[in-house]
C-alpha cells in the first residue's frame, strides 16, 4: 500500500510538470505532507504555502487554505493545543484576504475577514478582534459601504473602550470623524474631531492635540466658519512652535491662507501662503509645493497680479507632471526590483523540491526493493495499472465538472441578456405610446402648425430610439442629446409648463449606460412633480460632474416632491404611475446584480425654511471601468 501511495504522489508531477508553478507548488505540499510531522507542523507549512499563493497565484489561495483547514481540523479533533490551531486558522484566512485586497478583489478579501473574525471569536482575544474589525471596516470604506463602515468602527470603538486601549480609540475617533467628513455630515464629524482632541489633551499628546486642531479647523473652514477656523489652526500653529516642527506646520498654513482669501483678506492670505511656501522649499516637500503654487496663483489672480499669477501657476502645473512622472518611474522600478525578488524565490524554491523529491525518490526505492521480496513483480504492475487508471478517471472526471460548470455560466448569461431585453422592451411602448398621445392632442384640436413640429420631432425621437435600442449601451452624450429631444416634446406637449435646463461637461463619450438610463426620472419629474404643481411653471435642472470616482448626475425639479405625489396617488387610485420609472427601476436592479454595470442611485427631497416640500433631487453616481 506505502508504494501506490508514492507512486500516485509522484505521477502529477511527471503529467503537468510543465508548469513552473504548479512544481513549486509540489514542492512546497510534499513538505507539508510529510507523515512524519504532526497536523499542527503541517498546518504551519500551509501558512507558508498560502503566502506563496498569495504573492503568485491568489486567484488559488482559497484552495490551499482549505487543505491547511484539514489538517487543522485532524489536530483539533486529537486534542492538540486548540489556541493555536485557531490562530493558525485565522492566519491562513487573513493572509488570503491580503491577497484578494492586493488584486482588487475586495468583496472576496471582506468575505474571508469576516470567517477569520468568528475564529478569533472562539478565544476572546479582543486586540485580534479589535485588528480585524478594523481591517473590515477599511475594506467596507473602499467599497463606499459607508454605512456598514461607520457600524463596524463603532463596535471597534465600543471594544477598545473595554480594554481601554487609548492609542486605539484615538485611531477610532479620527477614522469615524473622516467617515462623516466624506459623508458631508459636518457636525458629526466635528464631534468625533473634538472627542480626539479632548482625549489627546487628556493624555498630552502635543503633535496629536495639533493635528486634531487642524482636522476641527478644516470642517469649520468647509462650513463657512471661518473665524472658528482660523482660531483652530493658529492652536496648531502654537503647537508646532513650541515643539519646534516647521514643516509640520505646512497643511496648516495653506489652509490659514485659504480662509483670508475666502475672507477677501488677500494680502494676509499672500503672506501666510508664502511663509508656507518657503517652509515647504526648505524641506523638499513636493506634495505641498504643489497646492501652495496653486493657492498664491489664486490669490495674485484675484489681486489682478496675472503676470505673477500665471508664474505660480506654470511651477504648478509643472511640479504636479514631474510628481506623476516620478511616481511612474517608481513604479516600474518597483516592479522590477518585484520581479527580481520573485525569480530569487522561484530558485529557492525550486532547489528545495529537487532535494525534496530526491530524498522522496530515495525512500520509495527502498520500499520498492523491500516489497519485492515480499510481493510478486505481477501484483506491484497491477498496483501500478490502477494507479494510472485511477490518475485518468480523476482527470476526466475533473473536465467533465470544469465543462459543465462553463456551460452553466454561459447559460446565465444567456437568460440574463433575455431579462434585460424584455425589461427595455417594456420601457420602449410605454414611451411610443406617451408620445403617439401628445400628438394625437393637437391633431383633435386642428392645431396643425405645432402638430407638424410635433411630429417632426417624435419622428427623430422614435429612430433614435429604436436606433438606441438594438445596442446594450450607448454613450453618456447620446443619451443627453435623446433626453433632450423628449423635452423638448413634452414641453410642446405641455405649452411650456416647464424648462429644461443640462449643466454638462466635455467628454461624456467614454462614458457608457443603458439606452434610456435617464429618460424615466426626466418623465417622473415631469408627470408627477411639476404638473401637479397648482399655477406656477416649473423647472428642471440636470448637472454632469465628473468626481474622483466616476462622474455623478444630479436631476433637480422643483415639483411638489415625493410626499405629496405619494398622498395625490393614494386620493385619486385611478391615477397613472409612471411605467417607464417602475421598469427602468426593474431593469437598473437586473443591470446591477448581473452585468457589469455599477451604479448608484440617491433620492432627497427638498424643504424651504418653512419645511415645505420644493422638489426632489436625484442624484446618480457611475464609476469609472
Amino acid at each position: 500500500m506505502k508504494i501506490l501511495l508514492l507512486i500516485i504522489f509522484l505521477i502529477p508531477v511527471i503529467t503537468i510538470g510543465k508548469s513552473d508553478f504548479i512544481q513549486n507548488r509540489y514542492s512546497l505540499y510534499v513538505i507539508a505532507s510529510n507523515p512524519h510531522l504532526d497536523n499542527i507542523s503541517r498546518a504551519e507549512s500551509y501558512v507558508q504555502l498560502c503566502d506563496l499563493y498569495a504573492q503568485f497565484k491568489p486567484d488559488s489561495v482559497l484552495d490551499v487554505c482549505e487543505i491547511g483547514f484539514t489538517f487543522i481540523r485532524e489536530a483539533r479533533s486529537k486534542n492538540n493545543s486548540q489556541t493555536k490551531l485557531i490562530d493558525l486558522e485565522s492566519q491562513i484566512l487573513q493572509t488570503a484576504s491580503t491577497a484578494f485586497y492586493n488584486s482588487g478583489e475586495l468583496n472576496k478579501s471582506i468575505s474571508l475577514l469576516y470567517r477569520a473574525l468568528s475564529i478569533k471569536e472562539q478565544l476572546i482575544d479582543q486586540k485580534s478582534q479589535i485588528y480585524i474589525l478594523s481591517k473590515i471596516g477599511n475594506v467596507q470604506l473602499e467599497l463606499k459601504d459607508i454605512p456598514n463602515s461607520r457600524k463596524t468602527f463603532i463596535e471597534v470603538l465600543s471594544i477598545q473602550s473595554k480594554i481601554k486601549d487609548n492609542d486605539g480609540i484615538l485611531k477610532t475617533y479620527n477614522t469615524l470623524g473622516y467617515i462623516e467628513q466624506i459623508e458631508n455630515n459636518d457636525s458629526l464629524a466635528l464631534n468625533w474631531y473634538q472627542k480626539s482632541l479632548a482625549l489627546q489633551t487628556t493624555l498630552n499628546l502635543k503633535t496629536g492635540i495639533a493635528q486634531s486642531h487642524i482636522n476641527i479647523g478644516f470642517i469649520y473652514q468647509r462650513s463657512t466658519q471661518y473665524d472658528e477656523a482660523i482660531n483652530e489652526y493658529d492652536q496648531a500653529l502654537i503647537i508646532y512652535d513650541s515643539l519646534n516642527l516647521t514643516k509640520e506646520k505646512i497643511p496648516a498654513l495653506n489652509n490659514l491662507a485659504n480662509c483670508y482669501y475666502e475672507r477677501r483678506e488677500y494680502r494676509k492670505g499672500h503672506r501666510i501662503a508664502q511663509q508656507a511656501l518657503e517652509i515647504a522649499e526648505l524641506n523638499n516637500a513636493v506634495s505641498e509645493l504643489i497646492y501652495l503654487n496653486k493657492t498664491i496663483s489664486r490669490i495674485k489672480a484675484i489681486q489682478r497680479y496675472d503676470r505673477q499669477s500665471h508664474s505660480y501657476y506654470k511651477r504648478y502645473a509643472y511640479l504636479k507632471d514631474s510628481v506623476l512622472q516620478n511616481n511612474y518611474k517608481e513604479l516600474q522600478q518597483q516592479q522590477i526590483k518585484n520581479n527580481v525578488q520573485q525569480q530569487l524565490q522561484l530558485k529557492e524554491i525550486e532547489l528545495s523540491r529537487k532535494s525534496s523529491i530526491a530524498k522522496l525518490k530515495n525512500k520509495n526505492e527502498q520500499l520498492l526493493s523491500t516489497e519485492r521480496a515480499d510481493h510478486s513483480s505481477s501484483y506491484n504492475t497491477l498496483l501500478i495499472i490502477g494507479s494510472l487508471l485511477l490518475l485518468v478517471l480523476f482527470y476526466l472526471l475533473r473536465r467533465q465538472i470544469r465543462l459543465r460548470k462553463e456551460q452553466e455560466e454561459v447559460v446565465r448569461k444567456q437568460k440574463v441578456q433575455l431579462e434585460i431585453k424584455t425589461l427595455r422592451s417594456k420601457i420602449n411602448p410605454n414611451f411610443l405610446f406617451k408620445g403617439l398621445n401628445s400628438l394625437k392632442k393637437y391633431i383633435i384640436e386642428n392645431n396643425a402648425q405645432i402638430a407638424g413640429k410635433h411630429l417632426t420631432k417624435f419622428a427623430t425621437l422614435v429612430r433614435t430610439v429604436l436606433d438606441h435600442s438594438s445596442k446594450d449601451s450607448i454613450s453618456l452624450s447620446d443619451e443627453i442629446s435623446c433626453l433632450s429631444l423628449y423635452a423638448e416634446l413634452e414641453k410642446i406637449r405641455f405649452s411650456g409648463h416647464f424648462d429644461l435646463e443640462i449643466n454638462t461637461i466635455s467628454g461624456l463619450g467614454k462614458y457608457k449606460v443603458p439606452p434610456l438610463f435617464l429618460h424615466p426620472f426626466i418623465e417622473n419629474s415631469i408627470w408627477h412633480g411639476i404638473l401637479n404643481k397648482k399655477g406656477s411653471s416649473g423647472s428642471i435642472k440636470i448637472n454632469i460632474l465628473e468626481i474622483a470616482e466616476g462622474i455623478k448626475i444630479e436631476i433637480i425639479d422643483d415639483g411638489v416632491g415625493r410626499e405629496k405625489v405619494k398622498e395625490i396617488l393614494e386620493e385619486n387610485i385611478f391615477r397613472e404611475v409612471s411605467l417607464g420609472l417602475i421598469e427602468e427601476q426593474e431593469r437598473l436592479t437586473t443591470l446591477n446584480e448581473q452585468v457589469d454595470f455599477r451604479h448608484t442611485i440617491y433620492y432627497a427631497d427638498l424643504y424651504n425654511r418653512e419645511n415645505e416640500s420644493v422638489g426632489t433631487k436625484v442624484i446618480i453616481t457611475i464609476p469609472k471601468r
